[in-house]
């Protein structure tokens, strides 16, 4: 598991093995608070599956700053 913080959010990702594929299974928690309210969204996936744990971080980070990017 690894966190960071990007433009005000907090990031929090983390893979899990998947016993069917045995490969790795990303998810990413991307949390806020804006004018006192608390703000969260969660991204499970790609479809694509990693070889170690280690690679679907690294990729669910970039993708959960690239979904920082687009919302306003």
């Amino acid at each position: 598991m690894d966190n960071s913080f990007y433009k005000n959010r907090l990031i929090v990702v983390s893979a899990r093995f998947d016993e069917n594929t045995r490969l790795w299974v990303p998810i990413a928690d991307i949390s806020w608070e804006a004018d006192g309210q608390r703000g969260s969204h969660t991204t499970i996936g790609p479809l694509q599956n990693f070889e170690n744990w280690r690679e679907a971080e690294n990729h669910m980070i970039d993708l959960a700053k690239a979904w920082i990017h687009e919302v306003p």
